[in-house]
């Protein structure tokens, strides 16, 4: 150790990556020897009055047996000395159980966990214009960063729970307010629960996500394993509200946090109903306050033959920036949307591994700015498609269509879809148990719908035309590996791919581009929920047409992630 010290003194990176190290050993230890302490308190107090217990039961069983009792003074002085320490043992033994009874509420009324992620992340790159796998713009740079959030509910009553949560991190809150948590306050929220059988219903910071198109951070089924398109963009541009910089240390789930109401419940046997409010800051602007208002129902049907469930589903939601909210609005204040969702999902399984699903969303978005007054668009979005599981756990493969009109606008639909996009998705895994590993694959064609015309476009009257594609046709695919050599250890090499082919019609040029993202993972499972993981990425970036674009650039970093 002290070698490996003198090594690293003359390196600062080095230095630091042992450090870090260090430094996530003893979290790891602090927080288990903690958990540790809370379970030997009560082992120790149990085991206590045990032996107590059993003294007690010794005693007891001397008295009759001593010669004589009560025929002298002797035996009764020494009877009343054993009856003293009885009641002595009896009272230490009440006491004790009232410790550990009070223990052990405690622990059941209050409850702690989180999750806490530390990377250390260096990146080079050539290129002023280097995009990561995740659609992330990349800058010669090195950092490190960390991210704690911990919640702490206690019960109240039987149905009613308070808590906190916290959360301490470097990230800068410009990122933070990118999503996935839209909170009023970078330290964290709190929030009151009140929970039955049929219902519950939270105020505060609460966790929601409905469909890809109407509300949810992140799509797997859309992405490959490792990257995807989350560059996200303005919103009265057709943008999502929010994206995956590469600062942000989120982990990748549908699962979005707002503060406000929410309520869920069961009507009847079969209608699962969740209607919530929230009130985050405009993500786009950072001006706007917004109101978010929706409700969705779910019909339930039980299939017997693939042990699952049918649903049809029903979402509706508002999405309104509150123009008031603003002091003073200019000519050059962003104008504030008013965004209203409906939405119906379908999920049919037919068989034991086959299944089928579909969605289809109806937007409407209204932009009211001072300059330009308001207008008025209205899209559709589609998605259908097919789940195959043959046999039930070796090979999965997934198939979809997905269309999002030039004017679908859904605010906080899952960031990977792209509006005035359709095309083809598909996803295939095999597992292979014999060799501990699997093989995944990914494909992904889409096709611009409208095609941007700079001799038709009027960008003063028409701003969604700005997210109309300059070019075509956009392909991605991925062919991935994951390997367990030995037990906690795994090894996920992965290539990802990146194009783009069109014609921009007159603007400047034909589009011919390619990106190839090569991608190396080792990941050390420390414990149940804690993981170590050491990410290698290399780009290569090639344009055909213009070579002064093309780029290189790598990236390395370090990630210790553990939840509690």
């Amino acid at each position: 150790m002290r070698r490996a010290m003198k090594r690293a003194a003359g390196n600062p990176l080095m230095m630091f990556f042992l450090l870090f190290i260090i430094t996530s050993g003893l979290l790891h230890s602090a927080y288990a020897q903690s958990s540790m302490a809370r379970d030997d308190t009560v082992k120790v107090l149990q085991e206590r009055i045990r032996v107590l217990e059993e003294r007690i039961e010794t005693l007891e069983n001397q008295i009759p047996e001593m010669p004589g009792a009560g025929s002298s003074e002797e035996n009764q002085a020494l009877l009343s000395a054993l009856k003293s320490q009885l009641t002595a043992l009896a009272e230490e033994v009440e006491s004790l159980k009232l410790a550990l009874d009070m223990q052990q509420e405690r622990m059941a009324r209050v409850k702690v966990s989180g999750e806490e992620r530390v990377r250390f992340m260096n990146i080079d790159t050539d290129g002023a214009q280097a995009i990561g796998a995740y659609d992330e713009e990349l800058k010669q740079e090195t950092t490190f960063k960390y991210y704690l959030r911990m919640e702490t509910s206690v019960s109240i009553s039987e149905n009613l729970i308070a808590g906190a949560r916290l959360r301490l991190t470097n990230v800068d809150k410009t990122i933070l307010d990118l999503g996935p948590e839209y909170l009023s306050r970078q330290e964290g929220s709190a929030f009151l629960k009140y929970a039955r059988k049929e219902f519950n219903g939270i105020i505060g910071a609460y966790d929601i996500h409905l469909t890809p198109f109407t509300l949810m951070r992140w799509d797997q089924e859309d992405n490959p394993e490792g990257g995807g398109e989350a560059g996200g963009g303005c919103l009265p541009c057709g943008g999502i509200a929010g994206a995956i910089p590469r600062e942000s240390l989120e982990e990748l789930t549908p699962v979005l946090s707002f503060e406000g109401a929410r309520l869920n419940g069961m009507v009847g046997d079969f209608v699962d109903v969740v209607a919530f409010y929230a009130r985050p800051l405009h993500p786009g602007s950072k001006q706007y306050r917004q109101h978010i208002v929706g409700a969705r129902a779910k019909l339930l049907s039980y299939h017997r033959p693939s042990t699952s469930f049918r649903h049809l589903g029903l979402t509706v939601m508002t999405v309104r920036d509150e123009a008031s909210s603003i002091f003073l609005r200019l000519s050059s204040s962003p104008p504030a949307l008013e965004n209203n969702i409906l939405g119906v999902d379908v999920h049919v399984p037919v068989s034991e591994g086959f299944l089928l699903r579909g969605e289809w969303t109806y937007t409407e978005v209204t932009l009211d700015s001072v300059k330009a007054g308001r207008e008025r668009y209205d899209g559709h979005g589609l998605l259908v498609g097919f789940k195959l599981q043959y046999p039930v756990t070796f090979l999965k493969l997934r198939c979809s269509y997905v269309r999002l009109d030039s004017t679908f606008q859904s605010a906080y639909r899952a960031v990977s879809y792209v509006g005035n996009r359709h095309g083809i998705r598909a996803s295939l895994t095999l597992e292979i148990p014999r060799w501990n590993s699997s093989v995944s694959a990914f494909a992904k064609i889409m096709k611009a719908i409208d095609a941007f015309d700079p001799e038709k476009a009027d960008l003063n009257k028409d701003p969604i035309l700005l997210k109309k594609d300059l070019t075509e046709t956009f392909y991605t695919g991925s062919l991935g590996l994951s390997y367990n050599p030995v037990k906690n250890v795994l090894i996920r090499p992965s290539v990802i791919y990146r194009g783009s082919r069109g014609d921009t019609k007159g603007i400047a040029r034909e589009v011919k581009d390619d990106t190839y993202f090569y991608i190396g993972e080792l990941v050390f499972t420390l414990h149940k929920d804690n993981e170590f993981i050491i990410r290698y990425q290399y780009i290569k970036a090639k344009d055909k047409i213009d070579p002064s674009l093309d780029y290189s650039a790598e990236t390395l970093f370090t990630l210790f992630s553990l939840r509690f």
